[in-house]
């Protein structure tokens, strides 16, 4: 057991704080100019959040300076403004979000990025007040991405959080297999929400993958169209109403998938079980 790492191969909490703060410095406050925030000064619903006037960020070393377009809410944004958490680790003041989408304003020497690319961003978390709720924002230009070209730029802030837990979790699958994921199999469950309708996408389109899937019956042509090539629906994809054994009739043609990534809760687990041809398949937080 690693000191420095958890055994899933991401970095211990104590260790990640620290390393967060040395490879992600915060920007500092403007003197003079603000910008419209929303923010919040204490825990709680959302009754704690306000519009504000906040100082505009003045990008560091290695940041790009991003006018923001759209900015995404994920469940992580409400469990830390409801949720007590040390002022260490989050800060406040805390202006909420993560996701962004935007329009670059400046960025360092050298950068691959310009004034006026679009662009989309997953903002630090740890130690840091900024957040996606804001005018303007400054982020390290190793966490930005361009934004696709077919997507209208608002709906881009939607994309980097779900988008990097699909990417994350299927690496070692790609690792795994030597980067030869041609053919195989992938089951994911809750195929129509969030990261469900974005690891369907990924896999079928970019690694080649066949898709097998769980969603509801209002969802199913939905998540075909995604490019799932089987789907189970009747109402399956709802943590509520989990499919048992006895309801995959449908899916005992899908035995042989290789992979199970794990997209929802662990409530999922024993039905995933039965559509593997092994007794224990590697389950991906």
């Amino acid at each position: 057991m690693s000191l420095l790492y958890e055994s899933t191969g991401n970095v211990r909490w104590p260790f990640r704080l620290f390393f967060s703060h040395r490879l992600f410095p915060s920007a500092t406050d403007h003197p003079t100019e603000t910008m419209a925030a929303c923010a919040y000064d204490e825990h709680g619903d959302s009754s704690k959040l306000t519009a504000r006037r906040i100082a505009r960020p003045v990008p560091v070393a290695g940041q790009v300076l991003i006018r923001v377009v759209g900015a995404g809410c994920n469940p992580v944004d409400v469990k830390l403004r409801e949720n007590p958490i040390p002022r260490f680790y989050l800060p406040l003041p805390k202006v909420p979000g993560t996701d962004i989408s935007g329009v670059v304003v400046r960025s360092p020497g050298g950068s691959a990025f310009s004034a006026g690319d679009r662009v989309v961003a997953m903002l630090p978390i740890e130690g840091s007040t900024w957040g996606a709720c804001e005018e303007y924002v400054a982020v390290d230009e190793s966490l930005v991405a361009r934004a696709p070209t077919n997507t209208p730029l608002l709906h881009a802030a939607a994309l980097p959080l779900v988008g990097l837990t699909v990417v994350q979790a299927m690496e070692p699958v790609v690792r795994a297999f030597g980067g030869q994921t041609e053919g195989k199999t992938v089951l994911v469950h809750a195929a129509s929400g969030g990261v469900g309708s974005i690891a369907v996408q990924y896999c079928a389109h970019v690694l080649g993958m066949r898709v097998v899937a769980t969603c509801s019956a209002a969802n199913a042509q939905f998540v075909r169209d995604l490019g799932a090539s089987q789907v189970r629906a009747d109402g399956c994809g709802a943590c509520a109403d989990v499919p048992r054994p006895a309801q995959l009739g449908p899916l005992r043609g899908a035995r042989g998938c290789e992979v199970l990534p794990r997209t929802s809760a662990r409530v999922h687990t024993r039905a995933s079980r039965t559509t593997s041809s092994t007794p224990t398949p590697t389950l991906l937080r």
